[in-house]
């Protein structure tokens, strides 16, 4: 869980093991509480540098945020955020849980079918 009392952009992330070259889904279930967004997309997932996932602007029971996110070349770790007043600043609670972050296989080249 994080909590504030006052407008913030702050979160939490863990730094995970990738292989190069290979796409990824993460995210998890979020719950939101007296949730008030100033700026920015309010309570979301990231990863590092790259993709965002869906994001929360206000009060929010259990959802299921996600995204998908391809590792370059040399790439073999990511960092992967939860964010509170993401890119912006918001006051209220956020609760994590269900946390993923699961490998789809090798990166689409551009002739591969869309899914």
């Amino acid at each position: 869980m994080q909590r504030n009392s006052g407008p913030v952009d702050c979160g939490w992330g863990i730094n995970l093991k990738v292989k190069p070259n290979t796409r990824y889904e993460f995210g998890g279930l979020v719950r939101t509480e007296s949730l008030k967004v100033q700026t920015g997309p309010g309570v979301l997932f990231n990863v590092h540098g790259g993709p965002r996932s869906e994001n929360i602007k206000g009060d929010q029971d259990w959802a299921e945020l996600k995204g998908i996110v391809t590792t370059g070349p040399q790439q073999t770790t990511v960092l992967f955020h939860g964010l509170l007043g993401g890119y912006g600043r918001a006051t209220g609670k956020a609760y994590y849980s269900g946390l993923f972050f699961r490998e789809l296989g090798p990166e689409r080249q551009a002739d591969d079918p869309q899914e």
